[in-house]
């Protein structure tokens, strides 16, 4: 999925996909990112955005064939207070 805002295309992945495994050798994920890329180019976004490669060197390597760079990326995580309280019950009662 392509998210996008303003002036900045975001390929948002959650750490899954989906491809036919007979095909894989067509590379079918590098084809959707180039015309996303490329439609994010004629569309005129500033910048195309992997999104973070959650530690995974084989990830990172992806997306440097694209000729990504690396850049900081803060994670801000906010729950409802509600959650932490129920997670917080659960690991009690898990002992």
């Amino acid at each position: 999925m392509i998210l996008v805002a303003q002036n900045h295309a975001v390929w948002f992945h959650r750490n899954h996909g989906a491809a036919l495994e007979d095909y894989f050798t067509l590379r079918p994920v590098n084809l959707l990112l180039y015309e996303a890329i490329k439609h994010a180019c004629e569309e005129g976004y500033a910048w195309f955005d992997f999104n973070p490669s959650g530690g995974h060197e084989g990830v990172r390597a992806f997306k440097r064939s694209f000729g990504a760079e690396s850049r900081p990326s803060p994670v801000v995580i906010r729950r409802d207070w509600r959650l932490s309280i129920i997670d917080a019950v659960a690991g009690r009662l898990k002992g």
